[in-house]
């Protein structure tokens, strides 16, 4: 198998960089709770 990796020719930094909306997890107070467990 032959793989080839290529940068790219061009980057554009001129631009704005589109506004990426994200949502917050579901279990983050879980997670929180969890994290703590296993540090102790």
């Amino acid at each position: 198998m032959i793989i080839l990796l290529s940068p790219a020719k061009t980057l554009d930094f001129e631009s704005p960089v589109p506004n990426m909306d994200y949502s917050t997890p579901e279990f983050l107070d879980k997670s929180e709770t969890l994290a703590g467990k296993c540090k102790n």
